[in-house]
């Protein structure tokens, strides 16, 4: 993101909240770091996307694990 938008990007190394969010500081020209937002939205929304898969993954694992054992128990 750093090379695709010219602008610089600094992450914080701890989280400040409890939810684990991060801040992050921009520098750039205004056409850079609005280029550096988008990029870094899209790629925080796949990052969602991608969790919320593998937690639906994850349950349905749990759903097959949970009927086999009820299959078995009788």
């Amino acid at each position: 993101i750093r090379r695709l938008s010219g602008s610089r990007i600094s992450i914080a190394k701890a989280s400040e909240a409890e939810g684990g969010d991060r801040l992050f500081t921009i520098k750039g020209t205004a056409e850079c770091n609005e280029r550096a937002l988008y990029l870094l939205y899209g790629q925080l929304e796949a990052e969602r996307e991608r969790r919320l898969f593998n937690a639906a993954q994850y349950m349905t694992s749990l759903d097959s694990i949970n009927e086999q054992v009820a299959v078995d128990d009788r």
